[in-house]
């Protein structure tokens, strides 16, 4: 019988890859955590709160916090006074940001609330987020 080296080659290397430890945590998703390889390479954003525990939190947590810190950022910008933007460019900016970024967000926190209620640095940082800003 003729093998193919390739073919040779190629199942060894597949046969090296069960043998492997700590194989389960290599999915980067379970329940929305990221792997170990992930969690060595992930940086924390820079914000103005502290996110000490920002890369052992939830896939949908960080994204939601990033988009929430996006809206309460615009939920801050000033509306400039119409002698200072005349053609209300800037107003339409923050209002469409605000539109874009804050629609949804109390709905989805109360649900993460929920969901991560058992994990506590999950819930310290959820439940330090205003409720009812839409």
């Amino acid at each position: 019988m003729k093998r193919h080296p390739l073919t040779v080659l190629a199942v060894f290397a597949l046969g090296g890859c069960a043998a492997q430890p700590f194989a389960t945590f290599e999915d980067p998703r379970p329940e929305g955590h990221l792997s170990l390889r992930e969690r060595s390479l992930c940086e924390v954003p820079d914000a103005p709160r502290s996110r000490p525990n920002w890369c052992d939190y939830p896939h949908e947590v960080r994204l939601f916090l990033d988009q929430r810190e996006g809206c309460d950022h615009f939920r801050g910008e000033p509306i400039p006074e119409p002698a200072n933007d005349p053609d209300g460019e800037r107003r339409r900016q923050i209002e469409t940001a605000v539109r874009e970024l804050c629609t949804g967000t109390d709905a989805e926190l109360l649900r993460l609330r929920t969901r991560y209620r058992d994990d506590a640095a999950v819930s310290a940082t959820l439940g330090a987020l205003e409720s009812n800003i839409e």
